[in-house]
């Protein structure tokens, strides 16, 4: 609870849109598009490709109409994971989320690298991460198969659903160390990380 006033006092929902450095062209990442707000967020302010992924098939459904004007906005109507297979989550708005009990929706998950290789995505400028706990299996994916490598800056979401989340979430930060640093933090709310000096176009300052 500290850490979500803090957020709120510092007005933090502003740094979820402030890339002042991304270019006409560069590619994007929306890893839970939920209904679009972020998406369209971003799209208002900067002339960016947006690949935007919502594994809940209504959800991915009203994405692909309400951005079907917008050529520069693709959905994808899978989830970002380990490997490819299926799953199920809870149909409760933008709480839904991978599980077993009260599960009534079925979605499609695709092995992260491969996946965005496939579909011509060799570098992301800034990727948006708010999956629900997804976040503990696509990290770690693209860490391991090195895709990280060609991430320039993160946005994430921790889920904290026990003290096993912590654990999950610090194995994580202690790889993503390696190859990025943290920018600003507001743990199990949004975090931030860039790619490290010298290795990359920072998008988060002019």
């Amino acid at each position: 609870m500290a850490e979500h006033a803090r957020w709120l006092a510092d007005n933090g929902e502003a740094r979820r849109y402030d890339f002042p450095a991304l270019r006409p062209g560069d590619v994007v990442v929306d890893l839970g598009g939920y209904q679009g707000q972020w998406a369209a967020g971003i799209l208002d302010r900067y002339d960016v490709q947006m690949h935007v992924f919502e594994a809940h098939p209504g959800f991915a459904a009203d994405l692909a109409r309400r951005f079907a004007g917008d050529p520069r906005v693709k959905v994808h109507p899978v989830a970002l994971g380990a490997a490819d297979g299926e799953f199920t989550i809870a149909d409760d708005g933008d709480a839904s989320g991978a599980s077993g009990a009260n599960a009534t929706v079925r979605c499609r998950s695709v092995e992260a690298s491969s996946y965005l290789q496939a579909i011509g995505v060799a570098h992301v400028a800034v990727l948006k991460i708010n999956i629900e706990g997804g976040e503990y299996e696509v990290l770690p994916r693209l860490i391991e198969s090195g895709f990280i490598a060609h991430v320039d800056l993160i946005q994430v979401q921790f889920h904290r659903y026990g003290k096993a989340d912590e654990d999950r979430r610090n194995a994580i930060v202690g790889r993503l160390d390696e190859t990025h640093e943290q920018v600003w933090c507001y743990a199990f709310v949004w975090e931030e990380w860039r790619r490290k000096a010298g290795r990359h176009r920072d998008v988060s300052a002019a």
